[in-house]
């Protein structure tokens, strides 16, 4: 049997405030509208003894989507989210 998509009140779930979508991004506006389900998974190599400090995704006009990973020791990985 498959998994079944879970739904309903969560325990300790954020609600978003009104304060909250007007910082929002316009890719934050519209990802908080919709429900998406995990296409793929893909594992990050980090360097040892460092953390993810930052995250970003940067859309381009010829549709590539790019992922920035910024680490606690200073170094920013870029990953081009089509190719994953």
């Amino acid at each position: 049997m498959g998994k079944r998509l879970k739904t309903g009140e969560k325990p300790n779930e954020y609600k978003v405030t009104n304060q909250d979508e007007d910082l929002f991004t316009d890719f934050e506006r519209v990802a908080s509208t919709g429900r998406f389900l995990l296409e793929k998974k893909s594992r990050f190599s980090l360097q040892a003894h460092s953390k993810v400090v930052s995250c970003d995704i940067s859309h381009s006009n010829d549709s590539q989507v790019i992922l920035v990973i910024g680490q606690s020791n200073g170094v920013f990985s870029l990953y081009n989210l089509d190719t994953l």
